[in-house]
């Protein structure tokens, strides 16, 4: 209850558009609730104007022109009164090239709460995608999530709820994006697995989470080895096919590659070998800090304190922690492992060639597949004897430290209403 209550207080508070990409996610569900099946790439002049009519961010600043956040007004703004924009020009959308799953979906719960007939605005739709989001982590919680505990204990449970009070989780998964569906599919894919669902549904599973977003693929990679061990190969190379369902599909909508903008943009590095490994090293550095306070599409930054608490507690977690002798599907965590590790370096080469910058991979990236680091921190690691109260302890200090100083930066940034 802690954990939702937490997460819905983000649906209202957070202001219109504060949600990374949440214009460019929006974009592309209406232009499907409008008849569009498969979107053009644009933002369209509605949301444009929309979007110029709130304050906003130092990003959307620089890519629209609306006013910054002045301390005025802003927090809870998606429950008020909404004045229409004037006309704008639309805008590239350069989420266009993720897959199409989500935007099918969400374009058609619009659809059927009556867009095409004008009664939701780019605002109302808005908070309506985000309280979406907000049902589909709570399915994954009632259930999938109880599903799994059973099996690895409640250690696991009570681990995956806390993480879910960091700031990072709820900006990535309480938004218009395809980050809270995804989040619920690694949930259900972990529980057909655990609990020896026929493959022909794994299989199924499997094709939908990539045309959901392809961070999906270090869990598709995981349950692929797992069938293979436990069901035999003709159930993994099902599995396998099954998830490659997203390869005809994007190259049929005529994107480059697959449809993935970061690979789009590879065309070679002119920096030295050494500058390279630093930028990777400062590309995961700050993955994992985005992960944790907020994936750096806001404009503030976590407090030194916070910041420098919260390491220090990840390497107490460290410390502490030991690999089981015989930890379960080790090899298919380490396949898996392999994968994400592939897809974090090609993200951080891509986000440096696109943006020309180091350390533009965000934390959001982390969360859709959260249930799956889980597991793998549950198969493979084990506590030192005595320590598991005093880790709990101090992370729920410091998980109360960060809440506390992302809602008083907050609120002097945006401002109550």
């Amino acid at each position: 209850m802690v954990v939702l209550a937490r997460l819905l207080l983000h649906v209202f508070f957070v202001p219109v558009y504060e949600g990374p990409d949440e214009p460019f996610h929006l974009a592309r569900a209406m232009a499907v609730a409008g008849g569009e099946i498969d979107s053009s790439g644009q933002v369209s002049s509605e949301i444009v104007a929309s979007v110029l009519a709130h304050p906003c961010g130092p990003d959307l600043t620089r890519a629209f022109g609306c006013p910054a956040f002045g301390g005025q007004g802003a927090a809870f703004n998606i429950l008020g009164k909404h004045d229409v924009g004037e006309d704008a020009e639309p805008r590239d959308n350069y989420q266009a090239h993720q897959p199409p799953l989500y935007y099918l979906f969400s374009g058609a719960v619009l659809w059927l709460l009556g867009l095409p007939a004008g009664s939701l605005s780019p605002e109302l739709s808005l908070l309506t995608l985000r309280l979406i989001a907000f049902l589909l982590v709570g399915l994954g919680l009632w259930r999938p999530l109880r599903t799994l505990g059973t099996s690895h204990g409640r250690w696991f449970e009570g681990l995956f709820l806390g993480s879910l009070l960091l700031p990072g989780a709820a900006e990535s998964l309480i938004r218009v994006a395809n980050d809270a569906p995804l989040f619920l599919w690694s949930l259900l894919v972990l529980v057909a697995l655990d609990r020896g669902i026929a493959a022909v549904w794994i299989a199924s599973l499997l094709a939908l989470g990539p045309l959901l977003k392809l961070t999906a693929l270090p869990v598709v990679a995981f349950a692929v080895v797992v069938l293979w061990r436990s069901r035999g190969r003709i159930a993994a190379v099902l599995g396998m096919l099954a998830s490659l369902a997203f390869v005809p599909i994007q190259l049929l909508r005529g994107f480059d590659r697959g449809g993935v903008l970061e690979l789009n943009a590879l065309n070679g590095l002119e920096e030295t070998l050494a500058v390279v490994v630093k930028g990777i090293m400062h590309s995961a550095y700050t993955f994992v800090k985005t992960a944790a306070w907020l994936g750096g599409w806001s404009s503030f930054r976590p407090p030194l304190s916070v910041l420098v608490t919260g390491f220090v507690l990840l390497i107490a977690w460290a410390i502490c922690s030991r690999s089981k002798s015989s930890g379960e599907n080790r090899f298919a965590h380490a396949v898996a492992l392999v994968v994400f590790a592939g897809g974090f370096l090609l993200f951080a080469i891509g986000k440096r060639q696109l943006f020309d910058v180091w350390g533009a991979v965000g934390g959001w990236y982390f969360w859709g597949i959260v249930p799956w680091v889980a597991c793998l921190f549950s198969d493979q690691v084990r506590l030192v004897p005595g320590s598991q109260k005093r880790l709990l302890l101090a992370s729920a200090a410091w998980l109360a430290m960060a809440n506390g100083a992302w809602f008083w930066i907050s609120l002097k940034l945006y401002g109550l209403p």
